[in-house]
């Protein structure tokens, strides 16, 4: 204690400046020896989880070899029921639980038939089930995500109205989790959830949702021409996606209405619809909105009785190049010309002085056939 008083009346007889300088380097200094100690601390964690997950992925999958062929771990024999009560997901602590999810998650993936049934079988066994519902009433956001996606891949059908009650959560990656899962359970039938969203859709769980229907038929899809009315955009997005996925020429109609529509993505999703499916009787239609459209919407129905093969009036697309003075626009319908055989259109163009200087370079750009 006298030491310590002896140098604290020593700081105490510095000037301000020596006393500030002096507290500065001993707070670096503790905070220094805290961090190193704090890294030495992390590091032991680290390495000792480290450990313990290797030993438990070398029990795990052992013991899954042996569920798999040792038929003295048939599911109802000594050995099985040992097994069973050993490993119950409530008494196992939290790194030897993960480690044997992934493993079985990892396994269940690889395997067919009979081995796939027997992995299963012990996931529901060892009170997993129960266990990840539990995650999901009680457990933070990200748990609840892990949950459904383990639920989705050992097809917990009976859990199914719990995932539901997620698939318009406000947390993004908790609702694409819910909704791919959902999907992944119950297949097409699954998309019923779809109609009632409210939160959009994004264009990654578009994708992921659509990646997933691919297995199915035509036939296994639900009638999506009531979703092309609702007030959610993306929903409307997704459902074209549909129809052109599917080729559901029964919604032929509804897309032409959705011309109309007051959100510019729709509109041309509708037309990128019209043109993956065949629609050739709306390019009538496509021509008469032409005139009244925005720019944006100008090239994209120029492109579209293009892929569509419209040839009926190719004078459509030569007073474009000849009158307009947007550049993208007569380049657009300079490429219909030439996707629709009108070289002889183009050719006559090129031998005239157009109103626009660009327009002689948009017409020589596409009678270039090396582009």
């Amino acid at each position: 204690m006298d030491v310590l008083n002896n140098i604290w009346e020593f700081y105490m007889a510095q000037d301000f400046a020596n006393r500030f300088i002096s507290a500065i380097i001993v707070f670096l200094i503790v905070m220094s020896l805290l961090l190193l100690l704090g890294i030495l601390i992390s590091r032991t964690l680290q390495n000792r989880w480290e450990k313990r997950e290797e030993h438990w992925h070398a029990v795990f999958q052992e013991l899954l070899v042996q569920l798999l062929f040792d038929p003295e771990y048939a599911r109802g024999g000594k050995k099985y029921k040992d097994v069973v009560i050993k490993y119950k997901a409530n008494k196992l602590d939290w790194i030897a639980r993960k480690t044997l999810i992934e493993q079985m998650m990892e396994l269940h993936k690889g395997v067919k038939g009979d081995s796939a049934v027997i992995v299963k079988q012990f996931y529901r066994d060892i009170g997993l089930v129960k266990f990840q519902e539990e995650m999901i009433t009680r457990g933070p956001w990200y748990k609840k995500a892990q949950a459904f996606r383990i639920y989705s891949e050992f097809a917990v059908i009976e859990k199914v109205k719990l995932i539901e009650k997620f698939v318009d959560h406000p947390n993004k990656v908790l609702r694409s989790e819910a909704q791919y899962a959902v999907v992944s359970i119950l297949g097409a039938e699954g998309l019923k959830f779809v109609p009632k969203l409210k939160s959009p859709i994004s264009e990654w769980e578009q994708l992921v949702l659509l990646e997933k229907l691919v297995k199915f038929k035509p036939e296994d899809i639900p009638n999506v021409l009531s979703w092309l009315d609702s007030k959610n955009d993306s929903v409307v997005i997704f459902a074209t996606k549909i129809i052109h996925q599917f080729r559901l020429f029964d919604a032929q109609n509804k897309l032409l209405e959705l011309l109309d529509h007051k959100n510019l993505e729709v509109v041309k999703h509708s037309i990128e619809c019209m043109v993956r499916i065949e629609f050739k009787e709306a390019c009538p239609v496509l021509r008469e909105r032409y005139q009244e459209s925005i720019d944006e919407i100008k090239i994209k129905i120029l492109d579209a009785l293009s892929r569509l093969g419209d040839a009926s009036n190719l004078n459509f697309f030569r007073e474009e190049i000849e009158t307009s003075e947007k550049f993208s626009i007569a380049m657009g319908a300079a490429m219909a010309l030439r996707v629709l055989g009108g070289d002889s259109i183009l050719r006559l163009l090129n031998n005239t002085e157009l109103k626009y200087p660009k327009g002689n370079e948009i017409v020589k750009h596409a009678l270039d056939k090396r582009i």
